[in-house]
């Protein structure tokens, strides 16, 4: 079985121990000391965009080459194999331009509802849809050309 760590932080508000009262100073000078504004900074600047599982796929499902092939338990699972898939081609296209880069982190990390990614490979993939897009809209084009002048239209 996967095992998860949760690192609980309890936060105290104010001193006066009042209900719905904060003391911003107080409350920011807990999470500095805690680490835990350290740790939402280096988080941001490793995987700086989210979306949700479901954006993921509405948006960079078209990159799918199984698209309809594969039925998928839920969205997370669908999104998860579109990044992984996406991951080699984007691999293979830095390997091609001799990009070289430390792969010690992930290009993406998949959370319960969420899917993080590095601005890289978020840029990869919107390249890569809009490629996608401009095969398809050149190949409806063709046929529409085609039939017209078959007069089909």
């Amino acid at each position: 079985d996967k095992t998860q760590s949760r690192y609980v932080c309890c936060v105290n508000p104010n001193t006066q121990k009042r209900e719905s009262a904060l003391g911003h100073m107080l409350t920011m000078k807990q999470l500095k000391g805690s680490g835990i504004v350290s740790a939402a900074l280096m988080s941001r600047s490793i995987y700086p965009s989210k979306l949700s599982h479901a954006k993921v796929v509405e948006r960079y499902g078209i990159l799918n080459e199984d698209n309809g092939k594969i039925v998928y338990p839920d969205v997370e699972s669908e999104c998860e194999d579109i990044c992984k898939r996406m991951l080699k081609r984007f691999e293979t296209t830095k390997n091609n331009r001799n990009i070289v880069r430390s792969t010690t982190r992930s290009e993406f990390a998949i959370g319960r509802t969420q899917a993080y990614f590095s601005s890289e490979f978020l840029d990869f993939l919107g390249s890569e849809r809009s490629k996608r897009l401009r095969e398809e809209d050149d190949a409806s084009i063709d046929s529409w050309v085609y039939c017209s002048s078959k007069d089909y239209v």
